[in-house]
């Protein structure tokens, strides 16, 4: 499939005619936020939300304020104001974003092209891998500084 460069700008106009007009958006990822889960270079997979439903866990393509995409997860929805807020946090990070109404979501992950192989997001096992990987958050840092850490290492091979 050939791919197309373009500016962060005109991806999020892009993004959002096409989601808005009900059609299925795939683009490369940038950043790494979303580590473990999405990394930077994977291929994201979006499908527009009907009816706006937004679940726990999910992984949401949304406009923040200055008009720049980001896809993070849903990890809470605040019903108690007039128009329901969705809290979101990106699964590297250590705070959460700030609350977003509805009308700021453009679509949901469904899927995660890496190294050629598909992540389905919405697959059970992964849904579980997200609730536990949220519930884990007070030790989230910890578990960084030993990946980091680990990472050094390269087994097969000695270190000098």
């Amino acid at each position: 499939m050939p791919e197309l460069t373009i500016s962060s700008d005109d991806l999020t106009v892009l993004a959002e005619n096409v989601l808005q007009g009900g059609n299925m958006l795939r683009f490369r990822a940038m950043g790494g936020s979303m580590y473990p889960f999405v990394r930077n270079g994977d291929i994201l997979e979006i499908e527009p939300l009907h009816g706006g439903q937004v679940s726990l866990f999910d992984i949401i393509l949304y406009k923040t304020g200055d008009q720049r995409l980001l896809a993070h997860r849903v990890v809470g929805i605040n019903h108690q104001k007039k128009t329901p807020e969705i809290i979101l946090q990106g699964d590297a990070l250590l705070l959460k974003d700030l609350p977003i109404p509805t009308d700021q979501v453009l679509g949901r992950v469904i899927a995660v092209q890496r190294n050629g192989k598909i992540i389905r997001m919405d697959s059970s096992f992964q849904r579980l891998l997200a609730r536990l990987w949220v519930g884990m958050e007070p030790i989230r840092p910890i578990l960084y500084r030993l990946k980091s850490r680990l990472g050094n290492f390269h087994l097969g091979s000695p270190q000098i």
